[in-house]
Formats: structure tokens, sequence, C-alpha cells
């Protein structure tokens, strides 16, 4: 890490990739498992104020918008 990468920079880019790792996992999920058609995943968050709630579950569990994009390049 450069030393004008300030903290919530690393967060940022530890966060994307986190993404990307989760999106991965749900590509292998689903060639792993081609006859389901719905398949349960859980991904923790941090900072759930910055994000858009769509649903109340139960104590501490809600469903969110998350906005991933993954490319390759």
């Amino acid at each position: 890490m450069s030393p004008s990468v300030d903290g919530s920079t690393a967060i940022n880019d530890l966060e994307s990739r986190l993404d990307l790792l989760y999106t991965y996992c749900q590509y292998e999920l689903l060639l792993a498992h081609p006859e389901e058609t719905r398949l349960s995943l859980y991904r923790g968050i941090n900072r759930m104020d910055e994000h858009e709630i769509l649903e109340t579950l139960g104590r501490n569990r809600y469903r969110v918008l998350l906005n991933i994009f993954s490319s390759t390049r």
C-alpha cells in the first residue's frame, strides 16, 4: 500500500475484492449444482447505514441491495 492511500481507500479496495470473490463463488455454485434454481448465500457487511435495506428479516437480519459489478479485462 502506498503512503498516499488512506484507510478508507484500502477498505474499499478490500471490499471490492471480496465482492469479486463472492461473485466467483456464485458462479462456481451454479456450475456445481445446475439443477438448483435457487441457492441461499450469506454475506456479511459493515456500515449498515450505507446500504439500502429492502426488507427486515429479523433481529440483525436484513435483505439489502448490493451493487456488485464484476467484469474481466
